[in-house]
């Protein structure tokens, strides 16, 4: 690589132990080349790792629906690099990679001249007469890039399957240029089948030129006539085709109205009438944007198109054009006035008229902006039926409203949590920001949780904060993975423990330099300036440090996190293993004895635990044993306490036990003429339908586990 595009100035593996030995090292540091490297097993940090998954895509397509052997996936592989390289990426804009590298222009008619695997002739470079042919036959598979000119090929041969380079090729799909010899085709009878002279009649049907495409249609749009008889924008969505070899006259198309999805078909003939009605009527394209100007010019000025002024303008079929002002101030009046406001040119002479239909429209589209997000902000929030405050004044009014200071209660225990675990240093009122931090906000979200507890949590807005080099990734364990855990408890005879890290984040010091003025959630601090100590929730790496914080503490204690579930740890406890499994701050235990692991974190690494005990409930599930001594997880508490009781709240009453279906018996819901419901009424609605799939996996997963039981 090094060789041939020069040294780059970052070389960004996964870790791959032949990316970071002895040899790499040197010949980074000899070039002064920045190296980065991926977590072991977390592929995923590597952004180029999804590029290179796209690349196996195509390459792995390209075997398949061309038959190619698999022992080609190497030149598969190249020939897909070489065709992402040399096209438009959307990453970039549309830009070609190869374009953004060498600022050049790439020449990409090398990848007009054969498809992938498609059998060719080439020439052989020494031939005798009259016994061998000057060609032979083999497969396309790639660009020859560090040999010969621009169209050399590298071809694989049929005779000694190996790949040479060669310039002189030429399709062997053509049957203009079939050659006997290297097909094999047999002896000279059989040939004479196959040739005819030019005087003799050919017994194919004759078949009309086709001035259009076929396939070039579907795609292409035009005016066609509805009921009454309006014409309609329709596009041309496919090709019907009764034998692959039809002609034009035998293909039908299918085609869609894009007002009211209306779809029907027509003929060859009936389409092309449609198209030459739009090619003989004026086209109108629309103005996309302004890209530049010129001016101001005089009388005399060989530009000069009767304004001071000309624009460059694009318009909507991509052409660009060189206009007089006038007559797009006249056309498209916003579209200057917001050019102008870019280029400030709005107390230039030619350009002041634009001054009050730009401050008009700034400022209609800053009303209709905040318009659309307070709408969608203020929206009411339900939960297990219970409004969700969307800050603290909210959470004042709702107490205000219910008669009770639930949410207050909350809003307290958790500022109280802020001093406990000294997440602020307090560093005075009206006290400038500190060199090297930078001021941000934070705001108080509030939860319900299954057992109707309200919680609040203090968050950090870490969306004002820079994003940071390194990587902020924390995982958690997946479902599967948890599942083996309570599998591999039932089957090695483990104990099944569960506990509840409180306020995890907060056990962790953040690295970010950040600070904020307090609200008045903050009670007698309010007003002060505050520097952030600890991993506060919503910064951009808390997470990460939180990660870092619980896994330097399970090495010491011996465990080594799983190389498939990283979130999983173990440890070699004898003849079995205890296992760790770890969603956020909730743990599960799978060990002999999980009570002296919970002392030691309670103890040793001070963490604050709840909940410590037998798993009883989980992630959201119940577990239970039946009375053969089966473990169960079900969502039978969640379902009981929660949804029931939220039912009950919203309808009045229990839900029926006898319910089969979710539809009434002769139910029709395209006949229901009742009335929609409102911005409450619908919150309801999807926090309902919101909460069923979880729970539906839920069952599903344990239902799975009790089939593996």
């Amino acid at each position: 690589m090094i060789h041939f595009r020069g040294a780059p100035t970052k070389l960004i593996s996964d870790h791959a132990q032949l990316e970071i030995s002895n040899k790499v090292k040197q010949i980074l540091r000899h070039l002064f080349i920045d190296g980065w490297q991926s977590e072991a097993y977390h592929q995923h940090q590597n952004f180029a790792e999804y590029t290179y998954q796209d690349v196996k895509h195509i390459a792995n397509r390209l075997l398949d629906h061309t038959d190619t052997p698999p022992s080609l996936w190497l030149m598969a592989l190249k020939y897909t690099a070489y065709l992402l390289n040399h096209t438009a990426s959307q990453a970039l804009d549309g830009q070609v990679p190869l374009q953004v590298l060498t600022g050049q222009t790439q020449d990409i008619s090398a990848l007009l001249c054969f498809c992938w695997y498609e059998p060719v002739y080439y020439c052989h470079d020494e031939t005798s007469f009259p016994s061998e042919t000057a060609e032979g036959r083999g497969r396309f598979v790639g660009f020859a890039e560090n040999v010969g000119h621009a169209l050399t090929f590298s071809i694989l041969t049929d005779d000694t399957n190996k790949i040479i380079h060669c310039s002189e090729v030429q399709t062997a799909e053509d049957g203009k240029h079939t050659n006997l010899q290297t097909n094999n085709w047999g002896d000279d009878a059989e040939a004479e089948r196959i040739i005819r002279s030019k005087n003799e009649e050919s017994d194919a049907p004759f078949q009309k030129l086709e001035i259009v495409d076929i396939e070039e249609l579907i795609g292409s749009t035009f005016a066609m006539p509805d009921e009454q008889g309006n014409l309609q924008d329709t596009v041309v969505m496919d090709t019907i085709r009764e034998n692959p070899e039809d002609n034009s006259e035998h293909v039908k198309f299918k085609v869609s109205r894009k007002k009211d999805d209306y779809e029907d078909i027509l003929s060859y003939d009936q389409l092309m009438d449609y198209i030459e009605q739009k090619g003989e009527s004026p086209v109108f394209w629309e103005l996309r944007h302004i890209v530049s100007h010129s001016g101001p010019l005089s009388q005399s000025h060989p530009s000069y198109k009767g304004s001071p002024y000309n624009v460059k303008v694009e318009w909507e079929n991509g052409e660009i054009t060189e206009e007089p002002l006038s007559i797009i101030a006249k056309d498209a009046p916003v579209a200057c006035a917001i050019y102008a406001k870019k280029r400030c040119l709005l107390d230039q002479p030619g350009w002041k008229r634009f001054k009050r239909l730009a401050k008009i429209q700034r400022r209609m589209f800053s009303e209709a902006n905040k318009a659309k997000i307070h709408s969608q902000y203020w929206k009411p929030k339900f939960k297990y039926g219970i409004q969700i405050p969307r800050d603290y004044r909210q959470a004042l009014e709702l107490d205000k409203q219910n008669g009770n200071t639930l949410w207050q209660d909350a809003t307290k225990l958790e500022m109280e949590l802020m001093g406990v675990y000294e997440v602020f240093k307090d560093v005075g009122k009206g006290t400038p920001v500190p060199d090297g931090y930078k001021n941000i906000r934070v705001h108080l979200i509030y939860d319900v949780k299954h057992d109707g507890r309200h919680r609040a949590r203090l968050v950090a807005d870490g969306h004002l904060t820079d994003v940071p080099e390194e990587s902020n990734y924390s995982g958690v364990v997946s479902l599967r993975g948890f599942r083996l855990l309570v599998f591999l408890a039932e089957l090695n005879g483990l104990k099944l423990w569960g506990t509840d890290i409180s306020s995890a984040y907060l056990e962790a010091h953040t690295k970010e330099k950040v600070c904020i003025i307090a609200g008045p959630e903050f009670g007698p601090l309010e007003g002060h300036r505050l520097i952030v100590n600890k991993a506060l929730y919503g910064l951009r790496t808390s997470g990460q440090r939180w990660h870092d914080r619980f896994a330097e503490c399970m090495r010491s204690e011996g465990f080594f996190p799983s190389k498939v579930e990283p979130d999983i740890w173990l440890r070699e406890n004898g003849d079995v293993y205890d296992y760790v499994a770890v969603y956020v701050d909730d743990l599960a235990f799978a060990m002999k004895d999980p009570g002296s692991l919970a002392e030691t974190l309670q103890k040793k690494h001070k963490f604050k635990l709840k909940g410590t005990g037998e798993l009883t409930f989980h992630l959201g599930a119940d577990f239970r044993r039946d009375d053969d001594g089966t473990l169960v997880m079900t969502p039978t508490k969640y379902i009981t306490e929660r949804l029931v009781s939220w039912y009950e709240k919203i309808f009045g009453c229990k839900p029926s036990q006898t319910v089969m279906s979710p539809l009434e018996q002769g139910d029709h819901p395209e006949l229901d003429d009742t009335e929609l419901l409102d911005a409450e009424g619908i919150q309801h609605y999807q926090s309902l339908i919101g909460s069923l799939p979880w729970e539906d996996c839920r069952g599903m997963k344990m239902r799975e586990f009790r089939d593996m039981r």
